[in-house]
């Protein structure tokens, strides 16, 4: 890992937060998740494709991020991870499943959006419970790729 990489990883750890771009049919939408205490604040912002190869390319902080992370760091691609989603109606509730390819290793996660926690747990819970699934607790993807390649 050479010093950018590391300065990038750090300031991105340091501050609970992790960068992505996810490119779906030709539309970029770059997110910011910073961990709170009851879960992600994800800022989402769609982006065009020249902004885009200037954060590949030129490594660049996209200005409509200046509010949120310091916009003199210098960018790098740590990883591509793929992840195919898959959203399943159960009830009155959208559970996603995510495949997620770290490169060699295959990995998956189940999410339920709800209005409160507590609810979310509940349709969670009875979700594995018909399904005869274990519940693990899931450390954030970006977590999981830094574990599956110490």
């Amino acid at each position: 890992m050479d010093k950018e990489d590391l300065v990038i990883d750090e300031y991105f750890k340091n501050n609970d937060a992790a960068l992505r771009v996810r490119e779906k049919s030709g539309v970029y939408q770059l997110t910011l998740k910073i961990k709170k205490e009851l879960g992600n604040v994800e800022y989402n912002f769609d982006i065009d494709i020249s902004t885009f190869i200037d954060m590949v390319h030129e490594k660049r902080v996209p200005i409509i991020l200046a509010d949120y992370i310091d916009e003199n760091l210098v960018l790098e691609n740590l990883s591509q991870i793929n992840t195919m989603r898959h959203v399943i109606s159960y009830g009155d509730h959208k559970i996603e499943v995510d495949q997620t390819n770290f490169e060699d290793i295959v990995d998956y996660e189940i999410e339920v959006e709800s209005t409160s926690i507590a609810n979310a747990k509940k349709v969670f819970d009875s979700f594995l419970k018909d399904l005869d699934i274990t519940s693990t607790e899931s450390k954030p993807k970006i977590e999981r790729y830094h574990d599956y390649h110490k």
